[in-house]
């Protein structure tokens, strides 16, 4: 049965930094709090990110999972066997089980979950905090679409999806949009250092930088402009971009950015493997 978007409940085990940030992100889209429910060993945690709003609390996994349709397990890596185990109590056939875990595999959440309940993967960033997450996804092979429509519609509160045709891809997604916001944030910095060392007032250089970010990348976007095409577009013959170009290209930073999306992915699949 396809999930009813105007009914569903989420539960959400592990209210950290991840956890925590789906669950202000479910309630500031609007989903109603009485259709949330969080859970953490954390009292301190559960009453931080619960508030006053009137989202269900409790420190027991099950428990939550009997108040879900949808149960996110945002924990640590190395505690997801246990906490899917617990949601195992409560899962129904139709319930849909999320890990938001790098390196868990779906045959690993399959093993702690048992046979009953859908599985899928997420792997947000952390943008999921200003509701600009971009989360891949992927499911179990043969599955059908339950499980991942259920994924898109709680992560999709949080920003935009992408599903996966092959969860062996999940390793290069999580190098790309979950790392990435790290070496994309050096990038940003360096530029506002580099305007700074140009002469700009730090606050200015800072300003400046961001918006320029924002804008390309709403152009490349909205434009549907290859990063090539626009590139083109700035460059002009003995210009300025020029001659920051053959800069960027003759210290290797092209070259540096493809080969940490490269070295994110075999990180990924060594913790996998572990």
């Amino acid at each position: 049965m396809a999930l009813d978007p105007s009914a569903a409940r989420v539960a959400v085990v592990g209210v950290g930094g991840l956890g925590g940030a789906l669950a202000r992100g479910l309630l500031r889209s609007g989903l109603p709090a009485s259709r949330i429910t969080l859970c953490d060993v954390s009292a301190e945690k559960l009453g931080t990110v619960a508030g006053a709003s009137g989202m269900r609390v409790t420190s027991d996994a099950s428990e939550a999972a009997r108040h879900a349709d949808v149960v996110v397990v945002a924990v640590k890596p190395g505690d997801v066997a246990a906490a899917v185990d617990k949601v195992s109590v409560a899962t129904t056939a139709e319930m849909v089980v999320v890990s938001a875990a790098a390196g868990v595999t779906l045959e690993a959440l399959r093993l702690a979950l048992g046979a009953r309940g859908l599985l899928a993967r997420a792997m947000p960033n952390v943008n999921v905090a200003v509701g600009a997450s971009v989360t891949a996804l992927c499911s179990e092979v043969g599955e059908g679409p339950e499980a991942l429509a259920a994924a898109e519609w709680v992560f999709g509160h949080v920003g935009q999806t992408v599903r996966l045709p092959d969860e062996k891809l999940m390793d290069a997604a999580t190098a790309l949009a979950a790392s990435g916001p790290a070496w994309l944030a050096l990038v940003l910095e360096a530029l506002m250092d580099g305007g700074v060392l140009a002469g700009l007032p730090r606050g200015v250089s800072v300003e400046l930088a961001l918006a320029m970010a924002q804008g390309t990348a709403r152009h490349l976007l909205e434009g549907h402009v290859h990063p090539a095409a626009l590139k083109d577009m700035v460059m002009s013959p003995g210009g300025t971009t020029a001659a920051g170009l053959e800069v960027l290209e003759a210290r290797g930073v092209r070259g540096a950015l493809m080969a940490a999306v490269e070295a994110g992915t075999q990180r990924a699949r060594a913790l996998r493997k572990t």
